[in-house]
């Protein structure tokens, strides 16, 4: 019997192996078993299957109006180790750039072209596109729905 831990990892993930608080892009695993040292190895999983973020919104809109709604963002994770060393919660950071991207237009939605919900996805996608690659995700969809 084996006194090392073995690790399963599922098909729709992937495990980044930290040894001694470090790792590289060189220890990403799955899916398989992998063996891991106890107490020097800590392993941390990653979910690749699609995921979504639901953010409720106020915003002005071009004729001066403030309307409230919902942006929907759909993701996935691309490159495990990225996502692990880029940011803590891929969730919160994604919900944190959806309001940036909604902040960042809020003074002049004319600029935006903000007269429909159509407007406000195609200007939130492009803000979060912008920065998906550093924290290994790629957006999938952005949809609003404007009440």
């Amino acid at each position: 019997m084996s006194v090392w831990p073995i690790v399963r990892v599922a098909e729709d993930e992937r495990v980044v192996v930290f040894r001694m608080g470090r790792t590289d892009h060189r220890k990403v695993y799955g899916p398989g078993l992998i063996v891991v040292a106890p107490i020097i190895d800590r392993p941390v999983r990653v979910d690749m299957r699609r995921r979504e973020v639901v953010v409720d919104i106020t915003i002005r809109m071009a004729d001066r109006s403030l309307r409230t709604g919902v942006v929907t963002t759909a993701f996935r994770v691309v490159d495990p180790y990225r996502a692990v060393t880029s940011v803590i919660d891929l969730d919160d950071d994604v919900r944190a750039r959806v309001t940036r991207a909604i902040e960042q237009h809020h003074g002049d939605p004319e600029r935006a072209g903000w007269t429909e919900a159509v407007g406000v996805a195609t200007s939130v996608r492009a803000f979060l596109e912008a920065g998906a690659e550093p924290t290994g995700i790629e957006i999938l969809d952005v949809s609003v729905t404007l009440g």
